[in-house]
Formats: C-alpha cells, structure tokens, sequence
C-alpha cells in the first residue's frame, strides 16, 4: 500500500512540476512578444520625428537659397569664363591668352569662396539631412526584422498552449483513470469485506445452531430409552460403519433417514464413493446457478467431522459460496473414515476409503427444492 501511494505522489509532484515548468516557459515567451511589441513602437514613433525634422531641414534649406542666389550666379558665370579662357590659351598658347585664362581662374576661384562662405549653413543642413535619412533607413530595417521576429513569436506561443492544453488533457485523463481505479479498489475491498463479514455471520449462526443440536443429541443419549429430549429435538440414526454405500446415481441421503436406505448396494470396484457425480452434472448445476446473480446470498458453512466409534476425532469447516439460483460450490480434501457433512441442519453421511484419504474434492449444494436439499460430491480431477 505504502509504494502505491508513494508512486502516485511522486507522479502528481512530477506532473506539478512539469506543469508548473510549461506555465512559467509560455510566460516568459509571452514576455518576449510585449518586447518585441514595445521595440516596433519605439521604432515607428523614431520614425515619424525623424520625417518631421527632414521635412523642417527641407523648408529652411528652400527658405536659404535665395539668399546665396548672387553668389551661386558669378560662380556659375566666373566658371564659364575660366573653361572658355583656359580652351583659347590651350589651342593658341600664346602668353596673353595664359595670363588671360590664369586672371579667370583666380575669378573663378575667389567666387567659389564666397558661395561656400555663403552655403555654409546649408551644407550644415544638408549634412543633417544625409544623417537622418540614414537612421530612417536603419529604423525601417530594425521594424521589418522586429515584425518577423515577432510573428515568430506568436507561432511559437499557438504551439506551447496547445502543447499546454494536450499536457493538462493528458494529466487529467492520467488522474481520471487513478481515481476510477482508485475507486474500483475501493469498491472491490468493500464488497469482499461486506461478503467475509456474511460469512462469518453466517458461520457463527450455523455453529451456533450445530452446538445446539450436538447438546440436545447429547441430552437424548442420556434420557432413559422412550423418552424424547427436552425441546422434541429429532436426532439422526446412529448405525454400525459399513462397506457399502448408495448406488452411484443416489444422491447423499440426511443423516435422519433410516439404516436400511443408507445401505442399498454395495460400493464400484474401484472403490471410491458411489455417491460421486460426473462431469455433465456437475457442469449442468453450473448453467442452473448462472440463471440468476450470484450475489443475492452469502455463503453456506459446511461442517465436516470424522468419525470414529461414532465420536468426533476430526472437525473442519468449509465455505460453499453461492454461485445463483440457490446452487452452493465449494472444494477442500477430504479425510479417509466415516464422515458426517451437516449444512444447517441437515446431515449427510459419507464412508471415505483409504485410497482417497487427502483427495481434493468438489461440493454442490442445491437447495432451490426446500423440502429436498441435495448435496452432490465430485471428484476435483473429473470436473476439470
């Protein structure tokens, strides 16, 4: 008993505890998705404040260009000089076209000066700009890689709470079967102790009855011949042990009947008791009993006593369970000798022979016929 409860403790910790296990993996997973939740709206609000200051560098860079419009027009009329001047001194190099295309390079040059000094805190605009469209890009990569990982996520969460819900399934059917089982034992122990304490009520009340009649058999035999015992008890026959017994397809005769009919023809060669029935009867008693429940009764306590000089040397009891329809079945070995069977208060006597001295052997009681209650006595290895 210890071990299986022992068992079934260590079983329900476990299932706690891988139970227990699964429940804090989801939440943790499930953590991982709020993450991945607030990770995406950080990136999104980034986002949009990035789109809002490009848009404002884009305004004050268009607001700036006309103010440095002057210096972006020499620059652009001072280089136009300068590659004319310099194409003339190359194919006429003579030395007035040189000095000519070297004044428009100094021109071009002092003129690109002023348009950077001029440009200066637009080219500090555009570097922001260049700047923050390079984290937009970067924000829009982190948000797509959030968003598959994040559906990932939630895959993987679909798939741990059905496996979840498959554990707790299995769990709950593991506990079903425990306590269905649990509770057949429970019934079974019930019911075997509810039919061992009816057999003992019925033991006792059936010794009981035996110990009163012995007493009142007793009391005859020392009553002066012709006087009845106190209380009209009828007290069986007493005969001289003899060889032979009933022929094989009498049945066991009560002790109360008369000498004559309990010597009607002599014993089988072999030997054995002639009261012995065969296999179809005992088979066809079986079929009778299954007719109706076999639970309707508790069992018949069986008295057997061995005798000798017509005391009792040897005395056992034995249950006959009922197996339905008033049909009782038992099987013990029986003792070499004269032996009396008594089943309440009836009475059946048996000469054993020597030969069959410790031989198991089968016992039908039928008492469907109150009036005539019949005990048939089988042999073990001719019923198998």
């Amino acid at each position: 008993m210890m071990p299986s409860i022992f068992l079934r403790l260590l079983f329900a910790l476990i299932a706690l505890s891988s139970g227990f296990t699964s429940a804090q993996d989801l939440e943790h997973e499930r953590q991982k998705v709020e993450q991945y939740h607030q990770q995406m709206t950080s990136l999104q609000s980034s986002n949009s404040g990035i789109e809002e200051q490009l848009q404002k560098l884009e305004k004050e860079i268009a607001e700036q260009a006309d103010s440095y419009a002057p210096e972006a027009k020499a620059l652009k009329e001072a280089e136009f000089e300068f590659q004319q001047a310099l194409r003339t001194s190359q194919r006429v190099p003579s030395a007035a076209n040189k000095e000519r295309a070297e004044t428009a390079r100094f021109a071009f040059l002092l003129a690109q000066r002023k348009y950077l000094r001029s440009t200066e805190s637009v080219s500090d605009l555009a570097k922001q700009q260049v700047a923050l469209r390079e984290q937009l890009e970067d924000n829009r990569r982190q948000i797509s890689t959030t968003s598959k990982q994040l559906g990932e996520q939630q895959e993987l969460i679909l798939q741990m709470e059905q496996q979840a819900r498959q554990q707790a399934a299995a769990l709950a059917r593991k506990e079903r079967e425990l306590r269905m089982k649990k509770e057949g034992a429970l019934r079974n122990s019930r019911e075997e102790l509810d039919q061992a304490r009816a057999e003992r009520a019925a033991a006792l009340a059936e010794l009981a009855e035996l110990k009163a009649r012995l007493a009142a058999q007793k009391q005859a035999r020392t009553q002066p011949m012709g006087v009845l015992p106190a209380g009209g008890v009828t007290v069986a026959s007493r005969q001289p042990t003899r060889t032979t017994l009933p022929s094989a397809s009498t049945e066991l005769a009560p002790a109360s009947t008369t000498a004559a009919q309990s010597a009607m023809a002599s014993p089988p060669v072999d030997g054995l008791p002639s009261l012995l029935g065969d296999k179809a009867q005992y088979l066809a008693l079986l079929e009778t009993a299954k007719e109706r429940g076999s639970r309707s009764r508790s069992s018949k306590i069986m008295q057997m006593n061995t005798m000798a000089d017509d005391r009792v040397i040897r005395k056992t009891s034995h249950a006959l369970k009922h197996k339905g329809n008033g049909v009782y079945e038992g099987r013990t070995p029986v003792r070499a000798g004269m032996t009396t069977l008594v089943v309440g208060s009836k009475q059946w006597r048996w000469t054993i022979p020597k030969t069959e001295n410790n031989a198991m052997y089968r016992f039908v009681l039928d008492t469907r016929n109150k009036s005539s209650t019949e005990l048939k006595v089988f042999r073990a290895r001719d019923v198998r």
